[in-house]
């Protein structure tokens, strides 16, 4: 395993795991180039610790984005630019920003696991994902504890179509639809936000957005 105390810098070339664990304690810091990168396999656990001295996103390699536990406990935000699938996910203190692409994380049901101080930002183009299986067309749920940079704006899905992964996603503003995608939040009365939800097939239910 890889117990990190002191610097953690992958400004180029591949950190591969190789069914070891990553552990970033909390006197830890941490920095990537535009190259640097990380090859997981599911055996392997990654721990961030290190407060806020996290500069650069991690990045996970196209071949290697499976990690077992990922836990978080930072008073930081922990940038991820492009796609990770999680066994289990530990949102413990901080926040984390999914930049670019998925983090798939466990169906999650109990929402007072999340706070305005602990939630998953999906700005500008991320998406948290989960699974939904309906059994014998009943009801399932899952919450997505989503935000902008700036606020807390969850979001709970309910359906009797089945899905691998349902994909949600929030960002400020309101577009009017047009060429220029003038924000409608600026003049008019509305929610300042929008939300997204994509499927890997038809969405039959219903979702209930919190703000």
């Amino acid at each position: 395993d890889l117990n990190i105390k002191g610097k953690l810098n992958i400004l180029s070339g591949m950190l591969v795991l190789n069914g070891h664990d990553l552990n970033l304690a909390a006197t830890s810091s941490f920095e990537s180039g535009p190259t640097g990168s990380i090859k997981s396999s599911s055996p392997s656990n990654i721990t961030i610790e290190c407060a806020t001295r996290l500069t650069g996103p991690l990045r996970f390699n196209a071949n290697g984005h499976e990690v077992d536990d990922f836990t978080v406990n930072t008073t930081g935000v922990v940038v991820i630019e492009n796609n990770l699938t999680v066994s289990k996910f530990d949102l413990v203190k901080g926040k984390i920003a999914i930049s670019n692409g998925t983090l798939h994380i466990p169906t999650v049901t109990d929402r007072t696991l999340f706070s305005p101080d602990r939630y998953i930002i999906t700005v500008p183009t991320g998406a948290l994902g989960q699974a939904i299986n309906p059994v014998n067309s009943n009801k399932d749920s899952a919450f997505y504890p989503i935000g902008t940079t700036t606020q807390y704006l969850p979001m709970k899905v309910v359906t009797t179509s089945q899905h691998s992964l349902l994909k949600a996603n929030v960002s400020p503003g309101v577009p009017d639809g047009s060429p220029a995608g003038k924000d409608m939040a600026l003049t008019r009365p509305v929610v300042n936000a929008t939300w997204a939800l994509n499927g890997d097939n038809a969405i039959n239910g219903s979702m209930e957005t919190t703000w």
